[in-house]
């Protein structure tokens, strides 16, 4: 099996970014759990974890701050484009956010 490669992209603003730090906790054939940090400081969250369901196009996250306490659950409305020849995840936020 190859290596999974991520990525997460955006309309606004316009960018695909490689979720290269991300550690992949589980995988199956409908959904990906993630362990991640940031990708930029920030004061108010430090990591979390992802949920991505394939089959609906939900990502739920579970977001935590540097004193390890969960801030927050975060849901994205995402559209999964998975390439299982190269094992390329793609992730693209529909700008649907619930909180």
């Amino acid at each position: 099996m190859k290596t999974i490669r991520l990525f997460r992209k955006r309309y606004l603003p316009d960018e695909t970014i490689e979720l290269k730090d991300d550690i992949i906790l589980s995988h199956t054939d409908h959904m990906l759990i993630t362990k991640w940090d940031v990708l930029k400081p920030r004061s108010d969250i430090a990591y979390g974890f992802s949920a991505y369901f394939f089959d609906t196009g939900v990502k739920v996250s579970k977001i935590y701050n540097a004193d390890h306490k969960l801030v927050y659950w975060y849901c994205d409305i995402v559209e999964p484009q998975i390439d299982t020849e190269t094992d390329m995840y793609i992730f693209t936020d529909l700008l649907i956010d619930i909180l």
